[in-house]
């Protein structure tokens, strides 16, 4: 039963590392679309409105998805639902 315990602590540990990344790399976007590079594109305002779509609405899918959908749905005996919010 212990061995069970720790092995679902790395599960969640590693889930964590990996939602954490996935949710903060959409914020690196601009600059590597909009980097001094030749083979760069141009920072248009279209272009702008366009990757601040992208990492608004890529963030607003990973949380929601986590969240409401991972979260939410984890039973109370292991804190998990509105407790974990």
């Amino acid at each position: 039963m212990v061995a069970d315990t720790g092995r679902a602590a790395l599960v969640l540990g590693a889930l964590g590392v990996v939602y954490g990344d996935l949710g903060t790399s959409p914020l690196y976007t601009e600059q590597s679309i909009f980097t001094a590079h030749a083979n760069a594109a141009h920072a248009t305002p279209a272009g702008v409105y366009g990757v601040a779509s992208l990492i608004f609405w890529a963030l607003m899918v990973i949380v929601s998805i986590k969240y409401a959908g991972f979260i939410m749905r984890a039973h109370n005996h292991g804190d998990g639902g509105i407790m974990a919010l």
